[in-house]
């Protein structure tokens, strides 16, 4: 939260490594639907539409999303910036 955005408004960055909660272990913000895991490290494509601008460009369509907040309680932690599981290693 800062006194540098409008209120009412969100301002979110682009580049987060997704980081889903694990909704089957039943740690999901938003219950049992795992359509809609949040994102621990703030990836925007969760929020915003995959739908194409047009099948020449295939660029976002999102320049506004309606959003609502709440307050978080427990949260599972951000793993998007751990290294990676070797196999056979």
């Amino acid at each position: 939260v800062t006194n540098t955005i409008r209120d009412g408004v969100v301002a979110i960055e682009e580049g987060a490594w997704y980081s889903p909660e694990d909704a089957e272990a039943g740690d999901s913000f938003f219950g049992n639907d795992q359509r809609k895991v949040r994102c621990n490290s703030g990836q925007v494509n969760v929020l915003t539409s995959s739908r194409p601008t047009s099948q020449m460009a295939q660029a976002t369509t999102a320049n506004t999303v309606l959003v609502s907040i709440k307050k978080a309680g427990t949260v599972s932690p951000n793993v998007a910036y751990n290294p990676p599981k070797i196999i056979g290693a």
